[in-house]
C-alpha cells in the first residue's frame, strides 16, 4: 500500500507515512529541552495527554545526556537555553560527537 497521488500512481515515498497507526503514534518517546517551567509543563500536560511519553530536559547539556542514554522518536528544542544553546545541542547530536 502507498499514497495514491495524482493520476492514480501510487508513490511509496509516502508508505511509511501511512503506515503510521494511532497505537504506534502513542508510543512515541519525546524529548522537550526546554529551561522555562511554565512552558515546559503546559507542553508536557497536553503530549501526556494525548498518550505520549515525555522526558524534559532543561538545559543543553541535559538534553545532550538524554538523547544519548535513550533513543527518543523526537526531540523538540528550544533554542535559547542556558549552558549549550539549541544549536550547538542540535550541532553535536547531528554529528554524534555528544
Amino acid at each position: 500500500m502507498g499514497f495514491v497521488g495524482e493520476r492514480g500512481k501510487r508513490n511509496p515515498f509516502y508508505r511509511g507515512i501511512l503506515d503510521l497507526t494511532l497505537e504506534n503514534l502513542m508510543q512515541m518517546k519525546i524529548l522537550y529541552v526546554e529551561d522555562e517551567p511554565f512552558i515546559a509543563s503546559a507542553l508536557v500536560r497536553v503530549l501526556e495527554q494525548a498518550g505520549f511519553q515525555v522526558e524534559v530536559a532543561v538545559d543543553g547539556e541535559k538534553g545532550i545526556e538524554a538523547a544519548n542514554r535513550q533513543l527518543f522518536d523526537l526531540i523538540l528544542l528550544d533554542l535559547i537555553l542556558p549552558r549549550i544553546d539549541g544549536f550547538e545541542v542540535l550541532r553535536q547530536l547531528k554529528e554524534g560527537s555528544a
